[in-house]
């Protein structure tokens, strides 16, 4: 194990190195993001009052920049090799091995943003596939389906033209515009409440209740955009991987293989389907996902202002009435369960509205 684990930093430290020399910034400093013009914003800024949404930042609330980019080169060198790093700096004064670099490592591969998004997508369409051959979703091709596609495509290719007019779609029934991270795909669950949820890889997945009431379909739809946009399900994701890690020895696998899309694939399907405990999206999160999605049905061309309006107060009405449910904490739970994404709240009512005032 020592001989290994010494391997690992030597050939670590090695790569960190050059990586170093090669950018002009050190592992930890924060990712620059691009920002969207937001000359069309002339009204004033929500303003964060309660002490409850504390961590919500001004740029968030405001949905500032509606959507962020993945740097991989970067992020890939900061999270895992950053982390690496810094746990060889412990054992070189400390004399501290796998403990220091572990811990390390997971710490700093939980703040960048590391994995491809080839990967992610490619994990998330095996993984799907199977739910959709167990008659879980609904596939495309059969006859029952088509008319609840008809409606959910619809729906988030109106929903995409808030992000810029250069939408299309692709053979593989994924939206694409050049301002998103990922070409973004629709699914169907037969279900008959009014859910959504998005997922890593650039995947939604709503109910066919829900798409039985088009005002809640097109807040949720957006909400959902939102999410994948603003890249949480993807750190969350990110985060929940390292944490189901259990040495550096899996650290310096999956650092290995996270290039390669068909090795990755198979690694972390495996870790998704056994060992990885999923979380819900941070409070700061949702509001955000609100702002920017009421933002993206008002910059659409294919929603007025009264459609956004009647959008709000759907969703409104719902979570007025809904109660909150036990979350699904591993991927089978995930799936069988219902599609639970968001708990009632007066406060997120109360946003909603100084939303709508901002982005209308």
């Amino acid at each position: 194990m020592e001989k290994i684990t010494m391997k690992f930093m030597k050939t670590a430290m090695s790569i960190a190195l050059i990586t170093a020399m090669s950018t002009s910034h050190a592992f930890f400093d924060s990712i620059p993001l691009p920002s969207l013009s937001d000359n069309e914003d002339k009204k004033e800024t929500v303003t964060r009052t309660d002490t409850a949404a504390a961590q919500v930042s001004e740029d968030d609330m405001n949905c500032k920049n509606m959507t962020e980019e993945f740097g991989e080169a970067e992020g890939y060198a900061k999270g895992l090799l950053g982390g690496a790093t810094a746990g060889i700096g412990s054992f070189l004064t400390s004399g501290s091995t796998t403990a220091a670099a572990f811990d390390a490592a997971k710490a700093a591969a939980k703040e960048a943003n590391w994995l491809p998004p080839a990967v992610e997508k490619a994990v998330w369409t095996e993984l799907l596939s199977e739910q959709i051959n167990d008659k879980q979703i609904f596939d495309r091709k059969s006859a029952a389906a088509k008319r609840f596609y008809k409606k959910a495509d619809a729906i988030l290719e109106k929903v995409l033209k808030g992000y810029g007019q250069d939408v299309s779609r692709n053979s593989d029934n994924e939206f694409e515009t050049d301002s998103m991270p990922y070409a973004i795909k629709i699914l169907v669950k037969r279900d008959t409440r009014a859910e959504g949820k998005a997922l890593p890889g650039g995947y939604i997945i709503v109910t066919h209740g829900l798409l039985n009431k088009p005002d809640l379909a097109a807040f949720i739809i957006s909400h959902e955009v939102s999410h994948l946009a603003k890249r949480h399900e993807s750190r969350a994701f990110q985060a929940m991987l390292v944490d189901s890690l259990e040495s550096i020895e899996e650290i310096s696998n999956l650092k290995d293989v996270a290039g390669n899309i068909g090795q990755a694939q198979g690694v972390i399907s495996e870790l998704v389907r056994n060992k990885v405990q999923f979380i819900t999206m941070h409070e700061h999160q949702e509001h955000a996902a609100d702002s920017c999605g009421i933002k993206s049905l008002a910059k659409s061309p294919e929603f007025s202002d009264e459609d956004v309006k009647n959008a709000a107060k759907a969703f409104k009405d719902l979570v007025s009435v809904n109660k909150s449910s036990d979350k699904p904490k591993n991927f089978e739970q995930l799936m069988s369960a219902g599609i639970v994404s968001h708990p009632p709240s007066d406060e997120r009512k109360k946003y909603i509205d100084e939303f709508l005032n901002k982005h209308l």
